[in-house]
């Protein structure tokens, strides 16, 4: 989490919206790793794992908007175009016996699921870059 120590001369509300962009931030940026990851999966023929992936980004997607609107507590765990892939891609149990997660998943399912992600992590994006603020220069990088 954002350091909440207020530097001399700023004035709380400025270091607030501050840790608000960074945080949206942080949370976006790792969508978008999560999205390259799925991505790459799918071009592998990992399709479960390339679902779950696609799961995620969009998940840290949401939650990097909430972060950007100002809550603290996020407990997002659903996206509901991508629910189905939240842990039957993931866990055994989740599925009937004696199927395998990673044997159930098609590069048709794979493919949709990276594409519904791309769509809500660029939305995410571009909500938080123009109603919150960009992306912080300690944040750019390699």
């Amino acid at each position: 989490m954002a350091d909440h120590h207020v530097p001399r001369g700023a004035v709380p509300s400025e270091v607030v919206l501050r840790d608000r962009v960074t945080e949206a931030w942080r949370w976006l940026l790792e969508s978008r790793e999560d999205l390259r990851v799925a991505q790459v999966l799918l071009q592998n023929r990992h399709y479960a794992a390339a679902c779950s992936h696609a799961q995620q980004a969009a998940e840290k997607a949401l939650k990097g908007v909430l972060y950007g609107m100002g809550d603290r507590t996020v407990p997002v765990h659903s996206v509901h175009a991508l629910d189905q892939f939240y842990t039957a891609t993931r866990y055994p149990n989740d599925v009937p016996s004696p199927a395998l997660p990673h044997r159930l998943y098609s590069r048709g399912q794979a493919r949709t699921a990276c594409r519904a992600a791309e769509a809500i992590v660029q939305a995410a994006e571009a909500f938080v870059r123009t109603h919150v603020g960009d992306v912080p220069h300690e944040l750019l990088g390699k």
